[in-house]
This record gives structure tokens, sequence and C-alpha cells, in this order.
């Protein structure tokens, strides 16, 4: 096999080797120095070249020497653009694009190349974006069923195709028919709901549509629910079940306090308001509701003789309490109280026993709560109340009294009657 060896081969003529000329056919050129080719070139073996580098790489085009094909290391192979490496294939198949600190990888032809109106990924020093053309939609699929996508108003909805939403809902992240969506600045967490294009509420599919809302103009935390939606993309109306405001008050059937409660449960007459109910059956008693003060037990609510009963216990430990004696003048204090029959004004048909708080406060102050004609900051009535079992000991005392004096009187008759 003969081999020409050339120092220089130009575009015309190499040593009696027309390189322009298909018909030529040599076995094997060794060019030590630099090729330049103005026609073709077919070869049926092998082209072995140099290893070049960034600024000279070992092929590169006519009139640009330093953009072009080059081989770093073993079994590498990078491609040089003005002198700079923009990325290579590494030994275990790795692409890397190393070059600026803005390296594109551009996909298709939408948009316009080269800027942030184009299909591509880009890494940005340490981050990785990608990029759409405007009006674009970023799907991911498995197996050609798609799992995931984020549309042109940048909503993200996996396992379901965001809706087309009013101008209002800013954002929003949809995972099968549920959403959290940013509304007026205010986040929403909805399951079966969205607000259309005219900014109805829609059922995704039929059932109900619970949500919760952030509501940053009143620091209110808000749980809402519709009716029960008979198909898809039916008008729904939402109804707030349930809020804790900004002072931390659960309001339950109700969206304003009454006072300065915690707890407000505002219900139909012909509904409960609340029930309390063990899981299972018990012998003996059962605390329904505890009260304290400080940590300190005050009073309770029990359930007695198996669940059967209801106890409402304030606290009576002698332990509790000090400078015990008797309970003096039962029968004069007794005396003093005005016992009356009168009705409500809510309800005048009813006529019932009891007294009027004021009346008693005078001779058992225990027993009421409240101040006689007190108002609050707006004028509105405080009005009293009465616990009339704080009266028990006083009638019993009076009571014990009374037998006293029956006893006697009765003893006094028998010595007379004997003598």
């Amino acid at each position: 096999m003969s081999t020409i060896k050339v120092n220089t081969i130009q575009s015309n003529t190499t040593a009696g080797v027309d390189v322009n000329s298909p018909l030529e056919t040599v076995p094997s050129i060794d060019v030590t120095g630099s090729a330049s080719i103005g026609g073709g070139l077919n070869v049926s073996g092998i082209t072995t070249v140099a290893a070049g580098s960034t600024a000279a790489p070992s092929i590169s085009p006519t009139g640009d020497s330093n953009t072009g094909i080059f081989f770093p290391a073993a079994d590498t192979i990078a491609f040089g653009e003005g002198g700079a490496e923009a990325f290579r294939i590494t030994s275990t198949g790795q692409l890397q694009a190393t070059g600026a600190a803005d390296v594109r990888l551009t996909l298709g032809s939408g948009g316009t190349a080269g800027t942030n109106d184009s299909v591509h990924i880009r890494a940005d020093g340490a981050n990785l974006k990608f990029m759409n053309a405007s009006g674009g939609v970023t799907v991911f699929e498995q197996n050609g069923t798609e799992r995931m996508r984020i549309d042109s108003s940048g909503r993200l909805g996996i396992g379901f195709t965001p809706k087309s939403l009013n101008a209002n809902v800013t954002s929003s992240l949809n995972v099968g028919s549920s959403s959290l969506f940013q509304r007026t600045k205010e986040s929403f967490f909805s399951s079966n709901f969205y607000y259309n294009s005219s900014d109805i509420g829609k059922s995704i599919a039929s059932g109900y549509a619970p949500m919760y809302q952030q509501d940053v103009t009143n620091g209110a935390h808000i749980w809402y629910h519709t009716g029960n939606a008979s198909a898809a993309d039916e008008t729904v109306s939402l109804s707030e079940k349930m809020r804790i405001d900004s002072s931390g008050r659960l309001l339950i059937g109700t969206s304003t306090a009454s006072s300065s409660e915690k707890l407000n449960v505002t219900y139909a007459p012909a509904n409960h308001g609340i029930i309390v109910n063990t899981s299972s059956s018990f012998l003996g008693n059962s605390v329904l509701i505890e009260f304290k003060a400080n940590g300190t037990t005050g009073g309770s609510i029990v359930f007695t003789n198996n669940g059967t009963t209801t106890a409402y216990v304030t606290s009576s430990d002698y332990r509790l309490k000090e400078n015990i004696g008797p309970v003096a003048d039962g029968i004069m204090r007794l005396r003093q109280l005005k016992p009356s029959r009168f009705n409500f004004v809510a309800c005048p048909a009813h006529v019932v026993d009891g007294f009027i708080a004021h009346e008693v406060q005078a001779v058992v102050p225990e027993a009421i709560t409240g101040e006689k004609d007190a108002v609050d900051a707006d004028g509105n009535p405080v009005y009293q109340g009465i616990d009339q079992s704080k009266l028990v000991p006083l009638l019993t005392a009076a009571l014990q009294e009374a037998i006293g004096e029956i006893e006697s009187l009765k003893a006094r008759v028998a010595a007379l009657e004997s003598a």
C-alpha cells in the first residue's frame, strides 16, 4: 500500500494528486501540516486528526479557526465557539455545556431563537430554567400520558388540566380536582371548585365543594361549603360554615362575634347546637367538660350513673376553703327573699316562678352575676343572671333553724302535757 506524505495540501493540486477530482483514489495521505480542500473529499477509511484545543480546534470552518471540534481528553468530544468551549460529550456519554454563564439548549422553532421567547432549557449560573415561547404550555408525560402541565398563565396542574380562570386568580396549583390558588391577594384551597373566566364559581365534577380561605384583609381563616353539584361545570355558591377571626375566636355558623367570646356556635333552633357524645359506654362517672382557672379546676359537667344523668359540679373541697363557720340568721335572711311570678318579655305566654336578680343580690350576692341596670360601651343592656343553686345553703340553714324551733316547741308542749 502506498502512502503520500506532504507538508501542506493546497486547494487544487498536491504532489501530483488532484484532490478536486473524484476520480483520484489514494490509499493513504499523511498530512503533517494543514490541509485546505476546495472541492469534495471522499474518505472510505479512517481519518485521524490532531486533538486540537479551544483556541485551535481539530476541525474548523474556513475563516473561523477558533470555532470547531476538538478532543480534550481520551474518549471525549468537545465543541468550541469563538475560542471557548461550548459543550462536550464526555467519556461516560454525558452531554455537558460548560461555556458562558447563560447556556441554552433550544428546542424546536417556537418564538425567537436566542431570546427568552423561545423553547429552551437554560443554565443560568447555578440555576436551571425551562423556558417556553410566549403562550406556550409545558407538559410532562409518562409513556405518552400527560401527568402534569404548566399553562401559559403559570398555573400548575398535576393529573388535571388547569381551567381557564378569572383574571383575579393570579396563580393556581391543581392536583386532580383539588386546587390551591391565589385570588385578589388571598389564598384558597378547594376541592371540586374553580372560578371561571366570568368569576363565577363552578364545580369541577359532580359532588360537594369544600373550600378554605386565608383572608388577608380581615386576618381570618374561613371554611366554606357548597351544595351538591350534579355535574361538572355546574354553577355553585359558597356558604361560609366556620371561621377563626383575627382575634383567635372560633365562629361556627356566623361570621361575626357577638362579644369577646372565644367560641360562638350559631344554629337553627330546630337543630342541635352542640352534642358531646362518648365513644363507648362506661361505668360510674365521666367528665364531659371541665372548667379551669390558670390550671386549677373550678367546676365541671359530669355524666353520672353510667351516663344516664348529668351533674353540674362546682368545686367544694375543704382544702380550697378557710374561715369556715355556720350560716347565721337563716330564717331572717330567707324572709328577705321575694319569690315572684312573671313572664319573660320574649315569651309573654309562659308565666314562671323565680326571682328578680337585684333583689336576691342584696341577700345572697354570690348567687348573682352582673350589676343592676348595667350597659356596655354602646349603651346596650348587660343583663344580670342568677345561679339559684347558691340559695340552697341559706334555705338549708333557715330550715335547720325552723326545725330547731319546732323541736323546741314540741318539747315544751310535751312538758306542759305531762305536768
